[in-house]
């Protein structure tokens, strides 16, 4: 019913799928703290100082702990097909920008997450980050590459038709690649 997908003509088909599986969603609310004040930080009505809390969760979701890992690498490792195989962790945001904000703020507290983590974009940068970026039309190919782990997109580019999935010779063939979702 959404105008922004209005089209005055009805489906001819509709796709299912193969097999009837259901799988288990879980849902987790784990907010991330100021580095210094140590309250929940937030970016709704956070006004002035919104960017400097997005920084603030990504550096708490990238950066290497005591183990070695990084919350999002944990996750990346956690959630496996049943052929064992790795899911990509998603993160959400709200703008192109913010995007690039993300992905830069990777870059800073983890190079090695960073080569495994790409943005997307309308549009390709023309400088030295270029490759840590994708365009928009090319979202779904993100699930043929088996080294990205890490995928950030505007909530705009999750437009209808969007589906990242794995692709391989096997049984993981056409299922998730995405395992994790952040907002």
């Amino acid at each position: 019913h959404s105008t922004e997908y209005h089209v005055d003509k009805k489906p001819d088909y509709v796709l299912s799928p193969n097999i009837d599986e259901v799988g288990t969603v879980r849902l987790y609310a784990l907010p991330k703290r100021h580095p210094a004040t140590k309250r929940p930080l937030r970016f709704s009505g956070a006004g002035a100082d919104r960017e400097d809390n997005l920084r603030h969760m990504v550096t708490a979701l990238a950066q290497s702990d005591v183990g070695g890992l990084s919350e999002l690498e944990r996750a990346v490792r956690a959630v496996t097909t049943e052929l064992g195989r790795s899911r990509k962790a998603a993160l959400v945001v709200n703008s192109y920008e913010q995007v690039r904000l993300v992905v830069e703020q990777i870059a800073a507290v983890n190079p090695a997450l960073a080569d495994r983590t790409r943005g997307v974009l309308k549009e390709l940068p023309n400088d030295t980050t270029r490759f840590r970026y994708r365009l928009k039309g090319q979202v779904e190919e993100l699930g043929y590459d088996q080294n990205v782990d890490v995928i950030v997109f505007p909530i705009a580019a999750l437009g209808r038709g969007v589906n990242i999935v794995i692709h391989s010779g096997d049984e993981d063939n056409g299922k998730a690649a995405v395992g994790s979702i952040y907002f």
